[in-house]
């Protein structure tokens, strides 16, 4: 087998002016060499700050590396699954990276294009993977990273394709986790949060992955959202922006980009070379890095963007997810003033940082309260309307409380007294009675006192327990307590605890009011936190409780799997999705009918 692509030489490119070749030789020696014309231009776009020495000048001469690329290059390539899912496409051995540079060079990150000269003769197995593909060219893009995505066009009426070679995107679709329930929704809350707090972040929206036209037929049936986020490296009319990671700039492979460098060292390239306004940026995101438990922002999730040719920034904001929800007591992706735990940071962790940065300590201090102050005040605000799973929410509230930056701050606090006093108190349900108004919710503790306190703003099981303590009673604290709530708060509650549907008709009940092992179908209008919930109970496979608010007002729970969501639309710029969604019922019941009480 012969690849028609398999380049002797690659030219090397940014956009249209060429910087150098690499030349892979027969002893798999791969040598970078600049052009000429590149290396003599005192005006020449900047390809690396690795590349530049000391004083400022252009470090001459040519690199070697083999069989591996060097890491500048190394890091545009994908890696993990994703890189051997294209690798395995284009029938190329993933440890070959000098013909995957070759294969994906039409898309790389940023303005680099690889271009292959001639032919390699010779070709032997080890260049080929060992599995053969049906469409070996079919995806030619390179997007950094571990995660499955795709560069995707957006249509005139709002839609996305993947173009046929997989080159050429303005966005980029980044697929759901086979590990995970809902990433993508929460780095969609993630980056919403981001946004809220004055941290700079691309253009984002939830797509249904289903509506994505031109995915390769192993990604056709993911009934779950995508996230798309808009490439801060492409601009309008499709050029290209150049940009490199702070892998790339301290010459690290992407294997060590956890290891060879600390947070200092990315606020020390900053300071000099972007400038306060990206080292506050940076200052700013590192706070919400540890507001939020992300463990992930190692040297690839920070990079510099080169709007002008010879003067980088910070670029936008990616790949926020607080993994401390998915990872048991995860750390710092890097060394910050000395530690990598959470835990351990505190003011003068980042007064160290600014010291080795060489940037000022007074600034970096103003910038780490007032970041404080504005995600702790953004967060609770917010934080029950982002599309965040409620395990999640809870943890990074957790996570904050514990925190000692935001111990300085009244609101975290608080909440960590309550959590701190609460430990003894949980629900035990959450009752409908028609006697208690809209404006109060009735607690009744296991010995069956009662006491009734002022309803609160939501409801949401953490903020009925801090109602609670108005409660003044205490029995209490003894064990689960039950909450009695009128009809108002106990639809709403209904409502949060799964799904409700409104404005369709809805599942009625058949004529002996037994659903028991029936299908029933219903095709609706959801909203965003009502399909986040159903595409994940689809996902599981399990036996779900889900509530339907029917026409007529009543609330009827259903006890059902779903086996099957299709017709999945959602308008543009709507949070509404509209889909036909298919149970196999086990049990229902009647929770509430206005008309005649519980």
């Amino acid at each position: 087998m012969q690849l028609s692509f398999s380049p002797n030489t690659l030219e090397i490119r940014l956009n249209e002016r060429l910087v150098g070749t690499l030349t892979r030789l027969v002893d798999d020696t791969i040598v970078f060499a600049f052009d000429p014309s590149y290396e003599n231009d005192e005006n020449r776009p900047i390809l690396s700050m690795s590349h530049k020495g000391s004083l400022g000048a252009l470090i001459p001469g040519r690199t070697r590396t083999g069989p591996r690329l060097s890491p500048f290059f190394s890091n545009l390539l994908p890696e993990g699954h994703l890189r051997d899912y294209l690798a395995r496409k284009l029938s190329i051995n993933t440890a070959r990276e000098f013909f995957l540079l070759g294969a994906l060079g039409l898309d790389l990150p940023g303005a680099v294009i690889a271009t292959p000269l001639g032919e390699l003769s010779g070709l032997d197995q080890r260049d080929l993977d060992a599995s053969t593909s049906e469409e070996p060219r079919r995806l030619r893009f390179s997007l950094a990273g571990m995660q499955l995505k795709f560069s995707a066009i957006v249509e005139t009426k709002g839609t996305f394709t993947v173009p046929a070679d997989g080159a050429g995107g303005s966005w980029i679709v980044k697929l759901p986790s086979e590990r995970h329930l809902q990433v993508p929704e929460t780095e969609y809350s993630m980056l919403s949060l981001a946004g809220m707090v004055g941290i700079e972040v691309p253009d984002f929206k939830l797509i249904p992955t289903k509506v994505i036209e031109g995915l390769p037929e192993d990604f056709k049936n993911i009934v779950a959202d995508s996230l798309a986020v808009k490439r801060f490296d492409r601009t309008v009319s499709g050029g290209r922006v150049h940009m490199e990671d702070f892998a790339q700039v301290y010459g690290v492979y992407p294997q060590e980009k956890y290891e060879k460098a600390g947070y200092a060292h990315i606020g020390r390239v900053l300071w000099a070379e972007a400038g306060e306004e990206s080292y506050c940026e940076f200052v700013r995101r590192l706070v919400f890095t540890i507001a939020t438990g992300n463990g992930d922002m190692h040297l690839k999730n920070w990079s510099l963007l080169y709007r002008n040719p010879q003067k980088p920034v910070l670029s936008p904001a990616y790949d926020f997810v607080p993994t401390i929800s998915y990872i048991e007591k995860d750390l710092l992706a890097l060394n910050l003033g000395g530690t990598k735990n959470f835990l351990d940071v505190t003011l003068e962790k980042f007064k160290k940082m600014a010291v080795s940065s060489k940037a000022p300590e007074k600034l970096t201090v103003r910038v780490v309260e007032e970041s404080i102050e504005r995600i702790s005040t953004e967060w609770a605000k917010n934080k029950f309307d982002l599309l965040l799973p409620r395990d999640i929410r809870h943890d990074i509230d957790s996570h904050m409380a514990k925190q000692p930056l935001f111990k300085r701050t009244p609101g975290v606090v608080a909440a960590s007294r309550t959590s701190s006093y609460l430990k003894n108190l949980t629900i035990a349900a959450i009752e409908f009675d028609p006697i208690i108004d809209e404006h109060t919710i009735c607690l009744e503790a296991p010995t069956g006192r009662t006491t009734a306190v002022r309803a609160p703003e939501r409801m949401e099981p953490e903020l009925i327990l801090e109602a609670a303590q108005q409660g003044l009673l205490s029995e209490l604290g003894q064990g689960p307590i039950r909450v009695l709530v009128g009809e108002k708060l106990y639809r709403e509650w209904r409502r949060l605890n799964f799904i409700t549907v409104d404005d369709e008709p809805i599942i009625t009940s058949y004529p002996d009011r037994s659903w028991r092992g029936k299908v029933q179908s219903i095709e609706s209008k959801f909203s965003a936190q009502s399909w986040q919930k159903i595409v994940s109970a689809h996902q599981r496979e399990s036996m779900e409780e889900i509530d339907i608010l029917q026409r007529d007002g009543s609330i009827r729970n259903i006890k059902a799997r779903i086996q099957k969501i299709s017709d999945i639309h959602r308008e543009d710029g709507s949070s509404v999705t509209k889909a036909f969604v298919e149970f196999l019922i086990e049990d229902e019941k009647e929770l509430l009918n206005p008309h005649d009480g519980v």
